[in-house]
């Protein structure tokens, strides 16, 4: 009787125990979800350029590898502010990410050198773009080329984060040519001022405009300009053989390298972790940049076969001055900048140029 009577007891104080337990985890409240930081992003390039139309890739994976807390939020100019504001908007804190390149060199002058001068970052012997746009990547991180990127880039307040790259630069012209002499009094509309322009200048196009990708197709139509440099992107997803259908494939210009800019104080602000999370995300960004160009290509190869799109080649003539005058332009950009000097040897050198 005893025995049953401890038994009862004991069951007692154990439902009171459970009961005690279940009122503790039903009044204890959740544990707060890890606060999420919002970035935003202002690309330089228009919303329907193939880095832009990329960018979700970026931006889905960070957002997926923090956990969600950290999120991205994707501008094209001038939707927040125009192309030529988004860099002094970074430093300042507008934007937390400058998306582009070239651009850049009207602040810092070693970006000249990152997106490429005229002859420069060119691999003939990579059978494949993405070949070419790895090898590209590989001299950034091995030559020491990125340790100095980010030194330059972070007396304006900013982080660089990562390179990546597009197809080499053409001209698309609304007219056939092959010589220096055909091209004389052409004019020529590029997206910005700098060595590019000053190199098609110096190769005797007649004027060299200083016009918006997006405003390509109709600066050919009117005839306020006779050709456009781009890649094959102007084609695929421009229209713009349908007013300059002629390809000057031949350039001997460079890989264009882009790369993306955080506000230091919005990256110094990330952990270690969240830092490791946006720095591989920037990488798997640079991959599927390669795999979309590579996409462009293949459309672009079916609009030659179409007929849509004439390739050109330009003389011998013309190619000589083209990279005489690239490599002219290599000695006039190591005078101007110290930090310009030291990445063009460190090119030569990772190249084995004399």
């Amino acid at each position: 009787m005893k025995g049953k009577q401890t038994i009862k007891l004991l069951g007692a104080a154990c439902l009171t125990v459970v009961l005690i337990a279940l009122l503790i985890v039903g009044c204890a409240k959740p544990a707060p979800a890890p606060a999420q930081t919002v970035w935003t992003l202002e690309s330089m390039w228009a919303r329907a350029d193939i880095v832009v139309q990329t960018l979700p890739v970026f931006t889905d994976y960070v957002e997926a590898k923090s956990n969600g807390q950290l999120k991205i939020k994707i501008f094209a100019q001038p939707e927040i502010v125009p192309d030529m504001d988004i860099f002094s908007a970074t430093q300042r804190g507008v934007l937390d990410v400058a998306h582009g390149g070239g651009l850049w060199a009207l602040n810092v002058p070693l970006a000249d050198m990152e997106n490429g001068l005229p002859g420069m970052f060119l691999f003939p012997e990579e059978p494949t773009f993405t070949a070419k746009s790895e090898k590209l990547r590989e001299f950034f991180f091995e030559s020491g080329f990125s340790d100095l990127l980010r030194e330059e880039y972070g007396k304006h307040n900013l982080y660089w984060l990562d390179v990546h790259i597009g197809t080499e630069m053409g001209i698309m012209t609304t007219e056939e040519v092959h010589t220096l002499a055909d091209i004389k009094g052409m004019s020529a509309g590029i997206w910005g001022p700098g060595y590019p322009e000053r190199w098609l200048v110096d190769l005797g196009w007649g004027a060299v405009p200083i016009i918006p990708p997006p405003d390509y197709y109709m600066a050919l139509k009117l005839g306020t300009i006779d050709a456009a440099a781009l890649d094959e992107a102007g084609f695929t997803y421009m229209g713009l053989d349908e007013v300059a259908p002629y390809w000057i494939a031949n350039t001997a210009w460079a890989l264009p390298a882009m790369n993306m800019l955080v506000n230091m104080d919005s990256w110094n602000a990330l952990s270690d972790d969240l830092k490791k999370v946006v720095a591989d995300g920037a990488y798997v960004y640079f991959q599927a940049v390669n795999s979309a160009y590579e996409e462009e290509i293949v459309a672009f190869q079916r609009m030659i076969d179409r007929g849509e799109v004439i390739i050109l080649e330009m003389d011998d003539e013309y190619m000589q001055k083209a990279r005489d005058t690239g490599r002219k332009m290599w000695d006039e950009v190591a005078e101007s900048d110290p930090a310009n000097a030291q990445a063009i040897e460190l090119w030569k050198k990772w190249r084995g140029i004399e």
